[in-house]
């Protein structure tokens, strides 16, 4: 793959195909929301590896 850094995250382009299920992914959550009226709680997930670089980086500022 052209232009993938040598280390690190890559992310490759979005294709046309997946671009499209955007719009079904939108659709289909618009429904469920109308339809189920779910309140207004949210979760929020955090990946580990953010975690430990958040902490990293607030133990650097602090220190």
């Amino acid at each position: 793959m052209t232009g993938r850094p040598l280390q690190g995250s890559f992310l490759s382009p979005e294709s046309k195909p997946l671009a499209g299920l955007r719009e079904v992914n939108r659709r289909v959550i618009w429904a469920y929301v109308e339809a189920a009226r779910p309140g207004w709680e949210v979760t929020f997930d955090i990946d580990a590896q953010d975690l430990r670089q958040l902490c990293a980086s607030h133990i650097a500022h602090v220190s």
